[in-house]
């Protein structure tokens, strides 16, 4: 009896074991109940996927798989940094040339879903749109050190932030072949629109909210482009498109070219060498008229070196001594501008928003490939954006890239429903806590602000006025 009972408990133990090795060999059950601002541990990647390879979702998009999507898109930890919930990964904008688009989206921080959404964008063209995250107005600022801060005056304080590397090619957004890269506004304008099209179908939560575009420099033309795209074709989603706002914005190179008469009052050049730069813009407008726009950005870049490699000669710097015209308070370029680039190299970083090994670009590709479309105006897409959203265009008192007479010459220009009250409109003193912050002509829902003790970058320069400024549009609060 005893040799039968221990017969019958190894029979026993034998089946236990083989049950616990067998439920071990089943792989673990994916939890897809977590919402999108659920907290996971950022130690560990929500979903399985290769970290050495760029995150692409509109695969799981297309079958419908929008919560594994959006729990892969979480941002992990980043590298000296404090954490701030935000998604990040590429969406595919064009499928025949493999044209992947990277997006950084920050909830507004003061947690209301139903905050604005702001789409940034960045000029260059080429300007990757993480230097408007780290530099201008995100929620983060790289030091010199590597490590990361919080921005007091960031602009996710209120409204949903998304950062873009726009157009494909620039930054991490990559494209397989040269056929993916935009020569003009309106392929841009196409590939931003279906990028927005999968933005809001993963985030369908802000699909009914009010947007808007904002972005400054070359991105003034980003910027129209996209809004226009928008305006003809109808919202991507169900959000209610506002308006649009462009900082120091490149619009209408033809009327936005007489420096000399800016670089004379401001007593940085004399009246000879005034006399060279106004030659040098005429020949610019001639150019442009005459279609050869690749010599007329050559004059213009020989003025205020807007593209360093490609300037020959560099006027602002023979006449004047300044290697950047971002500020008139400044010959040299800040170095904590570049801080960020260093950063977003470390395997961490990478990581943590899903981008792998893909390359950064300079954005040198594509301004080859916008050169032909860079001296061109977007007057015919601005136009009826002014006569029917609210915009807001403003210029730092201090840029000498796109100075604010420049773009009072070109507004000055312009036909549309306004024009005559623009014109006639007073000026008004726009405070601060007390201090003077500028002064903003209104008529109806548009806006001309000028920031003083601003250059280039208006929320670099002033980032209090620059968030004051931006609240008071998106809210409908009066300047004075």
């Amino acid at each position: 009896m005893t040799a039968l009972n221990s017969l019958l408990f190894l029979l026993l133990a034998l089946i236990v074991t083989l049950l616990v090795a067998s439920n071990a060999a089943l792989p673990n059950p994916v939890n897809h109940s977590k919402g999108l601002n659920s907290q996971t541990n950022l130690d560990e990647t929500p979903l399985s996927y290769d970290p050495d390879q760029p995150l692409i979702l509109t695969p799981y998009l297309d079958r419908g798989d929008i919560e594994t999507a959006r729990s892969l898109s979480k941002v992990g930890k980043l590298p000296n940094a404090p954490y701030i919930p935000s998604y990040s990964g590429f969406f595919t904008v064009d499928k025949n040339h493999g044209s992947n688009m990277l997006f950084w989206f920050f909830p507004a921080q003061n947690n209301n879903t139903e905050a604005p959404v702001i789409l940034w964008l960045d000029g260059g063209p080429g300007e990757t749109g993480l230097f408007g995250l780290y530099t201008v107005n995100g929620p983060y600022i790289v030091y010199q050190n590597l490590s990361v801060g919080l921005r007091p005056q960031t602009w996710n304080r209120e409204f949903h932030m998304i950062y873009v590397d726009s157009p494909v090619g620039t930054g991490f957004s990559f494209t397989n072949d040269d056929g993916g890269y935009v020569t003009n506004e309106d392929e841009l304008a196409d590939d931003l629109y279906e990028f927005l099209q999968q933005f809001f179908m993963l985030f369908s939560e802000y699909s009914s909210n009010d947007f808007y575009v904002l972005g400054e420099s070359y991105a003034g033309k980003f910027v129209a482009a996209i809004s226009y795209k928008i305006h003809s074709a109808g919202p991507p989603s169900q959000v209610k498109f506002k308006g649009l706002s462009i900082g120091n914005g490149f619009c209408d190179p033809k009327t936005q070219m007489n420096y000399s008469d800016h670089f004379y009052q401001l007593g940085l050049v004399d009246s000879r060498q005034a006399a060279v730069i106004k030659l040098e813009a005429e020949k610019a407008v001639k150019d442009i008229d005459e279609e050869n726009f690749n010599a007329a950005f050559s004059h213009l870049n020989s003025i205020v070196k807007l593209i360093p490699d490609l300037t020959n000669p560099n006027y602002l710097l023979k006449f004047a001594g300044y290697n950047t015209p971002y500020n008139f308070l400044y010959t040299e370029k800040a170095k904590n501008l570049c801080y960020f680039i260093d950063y977003i190299e470390l395997p961490e970083f990478r990581k943590a928003i899903h981008i792998g090994n893909t390359h950064f670009s300079d954005g040198k590709k594509v301004f080859k490939f916008l050169s032909q479309d860079v001296m061109k105006t977007v007057r015919p897409k601005l136009v009826p954006l002014m006569n029917n959203y609210k915009t807001l265009i403003y210029n730092g008192q201090l840029d000498l890239s796109m100075p604010f007479t420049l773009m009072k010459d070109f507004l000055s220009t312009v036909d549309w429903k306004f024009s005559d009250d623009l014109k006639k409109a007073e000026r008004k003193i726009w405070k601060l806590d007390g201090k003077v912050a500028g002064y903003v002509h209104t008529v109806g829902d548009f806006y001309l602000a000028l920031v003083r003790l601003a250059g280039h970058l208006v929320p670099y320069d002033q980032p209090d006025f620059a968030l004051d400024l931006i609240t008071r549009f998106i809210k409908g609060i009066p300047y004075a």
